[in-house]
């Protein structure tokens, strides 16, 4: 599987809502394709799940309005706030139990899981000079409560295995894919720190 220029096409743009919940955010998204059931039949069905503005780590759902080509912002359409941001992780984000000074600083990684009809999140300490090995994966329900975790992706005390290098994105592989190369599991994490250090990666992690 390579992605080559010729593959993209360029479809335009939307725009978030305004307003400084939904500012400095997007640094995690998951679409959801039976999102905004009652949305116009206009080519771009579902919605997305975002992460909010990344001080406060909320998640919220918009529309996806059909994209425009401009290079003015005021022309982009906006999304519709379908769900307003919330704390999907029911207080797991303010509260690391792995150790009595370990924090979380980031909600990080979002990815629908179609099988159970959960999505689901991570939570990491970008900086975590401790190098503490603490949980990060949960899910919730898809209106963003009932909040179960926080697990550990893989084995604990294991190098190759480290919260450092499994705490940040989550996406869905292809399903042939996954069935040719993965047995069948598809939901993919990881992590990438430049530095490398505190056991992290200096290169992107899939797990």
């Amino acid at each position: 599987y390579r992605l080559l220029p010729e593959n993209l096409v360029y479809q335009g743009a939307f725009a978030f809502r305004t307003g400084d919940e939904w500012t400095y955010g997007g640094h995690a998204l998951a679409y959801y394709p039976d999102g905004d059931p009652s949305g116009p039949d206009d080519g771009y069905p579902g919605s997305l799940y975002t992460a909010t503005h990344a001080w406060h780590d909320l998640v919220g759902e918009i529309t996806i309005p059909q994209p425009v080509i401009s290079r003015d912002f005021n022309a982009l359409p906006k999304a519709t706030i379908l769900q307003s941001p919330a704390d999907i992780t029911g207080g797991w984000k303010d509260n690391c139990t792995f150790t009595q000074d370990c924090i979380y600083r980031d909600l990080d990684g979002l990815a629908y899981l179609p099988n159970v009809h959960k999505m689901a999140w991570n939570l990491r300490d970008w900086y975590n000079v401790t190098a503490y090995d603490q949980d990060s994966l949960g899910w919730s329900d898809l209106d963003m409560t009932n909040p179960q975790g926080v697990w550990h992706i893989g084995p604990r005390n294991n190098a190759e295995f480290h919260n450092a290098r499994t705490c940040n994105y989550l996406f869905k592989a292809p399903e042939d894919f996954a069935r040719q190369y993965l047995n069948g599991k598809w939901l993919i994490a990881g992590n990438h720190r430049e530095g490398g250090a505190l056991g992290g990666s200096q290169g992107p992690t899939l797990f």
